[in-house]
C-alpha cells in the first residue's frame, strides 16, 4: 500500500491568544468522521472506526484554513528512507535490494555495500527501523574504525561478517583483524 486516506471532521479550530508572538496561530482537533447517512462518511468509519488528530499551527497562511464542523482528507503517505535505516526495495513485486541506506542524494538511494537505487513512483520501501540502543552492524565492503574502550584497534574495510564477529582487510603480514562488536568494551563507527 502506497498510501492511506483518512476522513476527519474539524472539532475545534480556535486562534491561539495565549501570547502575542502566537497571534496568528491556532490550535486544532479533528477526529475520524462517524457513521452517518452519508455513505462515503460510512465507508470511511468502517475501515477507520476511530482516530484523533490534534495540532498547534503556527503558520498565518494557514490559519483561515481549518474550520470547525468542516470535513478533511487525510493522506498519509511513507516518507523515504533516512540514512542508518534498513530496508527492501520492491518493485512491481519484484525484490530489487536489502541493505542499509547510506545516504539519499538527488532522489537516488545509496546503499552500505555500494548498490544505487533511482527513486520512482513502482518503488516501495519496506523499513525496519533500529530503534536507539539497538546495534547495527556494518556489511561487507563497509569502511569501519573499531575501538576497544577509547582505543582505536582497527580500522579498514569489512571483508566477512560471521555473526557479530566482524572481519576487516588483512594487514601486510597477512593477519585478518577481527572484532566481536556484541562485547561491551566495543565500539566502531564508520570512517568519514
Amino acid at each position: 500500500m502506497k498510501k492511506m486516506i483518512a476522513k476527519f471532521l474539524c472539532d475545534k479550530a480556535v486562534l491561539d491568544n495565549r501570547e502575542p508572538k502566537y497571534q496568528k496561530s491556532v490550535d486544532v482537533e479533528l477526529n475520524a468522521v462517524q457513521s452517518t447517512d452519508n455513505q462515503e462518511d460510512q465507508d470511511f468509519n468502517k475501515y477507520t472506526p476511530s482516530g484523533n488528530l490534534t495540532m498547534f499551527v503556527d503558520n498565518p497562511k494557514a490559519v483561515g484554513f481549518f474550520q470547525t464542523g468542516k470535513k478533511y482528507y487525510l493522506e498519509f503517505t511513507p516518507a523515504p528512507p533516512e540514512a542508518g535505516d534498513e530496508i527492501t526495495v520492491t518493485s512491481h513485486g519484484e525484490h530489487v535490494h536489502s541493505g542499509r541506506v547510506d545516504r539519499i542524494l538527488d532522489g537516488r538511494v545509496y546503499f552500505k555495500d555500494g548498490m544505487l537505487v533511482s527513486w520512482t513512483d513502482s518503488i516501495e520501501w519496506d523499513y525496519v527501523r533500529h530503534e536507539s540502543g539497538d546495534i547495527i552492524l556494518p556489511v561487507v565492503g563497509d569502511d569501519i574504525r573499531v575501538f576497544f574502550g577509547k582505543v582505536e584497534q582497527y580500522n579498514g574495510v569489512v571483508t566477512k561478517l560471521s555473526g557479530n564477529l566482524i572481519y576487516l582487510v588483512s594487514d601486510k603480514y597477512g593477519n585478518v583483524p577481527f572484532a566481536d562488536l556484541s562485547k561491551d568494551n566495543v565500539t566502531w563507527l564508520y570512517k568519514k
